[in-house]
């Protein structure tokens, strides 16, 4: 007798499974960014620095494939959003 008859099998489409990656590879990328800022160890943050390149690097592969397959739609910004966000920015920077 099988065990996995009758139960039905989850399955993901390949768009889902990218999806999937390209948020946990964001994830990711947070996580080593903090383990980075509060390590204090040479050897660790070296460890934590390269994790942190890869897995970036996986994550822009990762978003240029689901670009490619028309599975993630970026918006052109406006100039005067881009102005915006500029100003708020230097805003921000000078009150540190």
């Amino acid at each position: 007798m099988q065990q996995n008859q009758g139960k039905a099998k989850a399955q993901l489409d390949d768009k889902s499974m990218l999806n999937d990656m390209l948020n946990t590879e964001k994830q990711l990328v947070g996580v080593y960014a903090s383990f980075l800022c509060e390590c204090a160890a040479p050897d660790a943050r070296q460890i934590f620095s390269g994790n942190l390149n890869q897995t970036a690097q996986d994550q822009f592969q990762t978003f240029k494939l689901m670009q490619q397959k028309g599975w993630y739609q970026l918006e052109q910004a406006e100039a005067q959003k881009i102005n915006q966000a500029r100003q708020a920015l230097s805003q921000v920077k000078s009150e540190l």
